[in-house]
């Protein structure tokens, strides 16, 4: 148990969080229709930002207590969109 709670406080767990998307639109219109085109960055800087999976013992008692703990380090996503209204 002392393990897993190490575990999850060096990579900052409890502590502050921080993340930041960016996007950038350009908006046009071609006879009638709305076309918006998008660019955008998810997780462009991230201090902090782990997601955690707790797996629990699957018998009896022992249910309320962890048995192993993951990170879930999310990373850095580049898209595009384009939408039109009519």
């Amino acid at each position: 148990m002392n393990d897993i709670y190490n575990d999850v406080t060096d990579k900052g767990y409890a502590k502050p969080s921080f993340t930041s998307n960016l996007s950038i639109s350009y908006h046009f219109d071609i006879s009638k229709t709305d076309f918006a085109f998008t660019a955008y960055v998810m997780n462009l800087f991230s201090v902090n930002h782990v997601r955690y999976v707790f797996q629990y013992w699957e018998d009896g008692n022992n249910r309320q207590y962890p048995r192993q703990v993951g990170f879930i380090n999310e990373p850095r996503s580049f898209g595009f969109r384009l939408t039109a209204k009519f």
